[in-house]
């Protein structure tokens, strides 16, 4: 299930990069300004793993299944959706980069020590 949430949380931003370029030539934006947007998603990414510290050390299946369809909820403002009646608006795709770049880390941070201890039988105590 870790490593479920991790490659959920690794498409939530792979998904968006190749399209997120050619959505933001709409609004008609400086190529300084479409980087700047490219890196909401990092810096609240960089921001929310300060914060995750709270979180419980061990994986939790609330914290996923919460984290994923917050994930969801990114992708509909990063889009944004016509399904919602959502306005194509830039501020609520920053909202979208922002939410996308916090529910990663819980997505991701939380599992790895689920990763870890599922390997560990596999090394001696010399790391081979």
């Amino acid at each position: 299930m870790a490593v479920l949430a991790s490659a959920w949380s690794n498409i939530s931003f792979c998904f968006m990069e190749p399209i997120l370029a050619q959505r933001l030539k709409e609004f008609d934006l400086t190529s300084t300004q479409s980087g700047n947007f490219f890196a909401i998603f990092s810096i609240s990414y960089i921001v929310a793993c300060m914060l995750v510290g709270w979180l419980p050390t061990r994986f939790n299946r609330f914290i996923l299944i919460s984290s994923a369809a917050l994930t969801g909820a990114a992708m509909f403002l990063a889009g944004p959706s016509e399904l919602l009646f959502l306005p194509n608006s830039v501020v609520l795709m920053a909202a979208g980069q922002v939410l996308a770049g916090v529910v990663s880390v819980t997505l991701y941070v939380p599992s790895l020590p689920e990763m870890i201890e599922s390997v560990e039988p596999l090394f001696d105590s010399n790391g081979k």
